[in-house]
């Protein structure tokens, strides 16, 4: 539980400031683990089960990365994060949880990914936060309702073995159109940060 906690005071901290004064994270009975999510994700605790593989270490993935931008393709590939679970929730709302992770610096022209995308439960279309730095320029879409929503755009996963693509297509805040499919070989169980 004092992990949780952690968990949540560190995700509250990457939040916008009233991201958690307006919506708590909250802590279902018997989680064991969580993910910490994209800056404008609001996740509450989740248990790890469900996921193609063990908990996993951050950077440990191997990935590939294509996206396109106002036109402009990029691709990368690299270490990264590639998780998922069955036993997460949004804003209070039971969902499955598919997370990418990124990061190549400054030297590559795709520098940076962060992207979440949330599978309610009880069906309905799947809601994404998608966080991307192409050539210093900063794109943004954010779908998950409760939070506070940017752009426009549709996620999907399409699985593989144990693996799979996230994928997501639509509009950034900024007004560029964006695509963006992430590849994984496999998934690890998202980890509790803090402790």
């Amino acid at each position: 539980m004092r992990r949780l906690l952690l968990l949540a005071g560190a995700l509250c901290a990457t939040l916008p400031a009233t991201a958690c004064r307006d919506h708590p994270p909250s802590v279902p009975a018997g989680a064991v683990s969580d993910e910490a999510a994209t800056s404008s994700d609001q996740a509450s605790p989740a248990a790890a089960t469900g996921s193609a593989a063990g908990a996993g270490q951050r950077g440990t993935t191997p990935l590939e990365i294509t996206a396109k931008v106002g036109g402009k393709s990029y691709r990368a590939s690299g270490l990264g994060e590639c998780q998922h679970t069955t036993e997460a929730s949004i804003y209070q709302v039971p969902a499955a949880l598919w997370v990418a992770r990124y990061s190549a610096g400054e030297e590559s022209d795709l520098e940076h990914l962060n992207l979440t995308i949330w599978e309610p439960k009880a069906g309905g279309a799947a809601q994404v936060n998608l966080s991307l730095r192409v050539e210093g320029g900063e794109h943004q879409i954010a779908t998950v309702q409760g939070g506070q929503l940017e752009g426009k755009g549709a996620g999907s996963v399409r699985r593989s073995g144990q693996g799979g693509t996230l994928t997501v297509e639509g509009e950034s805040g900024e007004g560029a159109p964006v695509r963006v499919a992430v590849s994984c070989p496999a998934f690890t169980v998202p980890i509790a940060e803090g402790g």
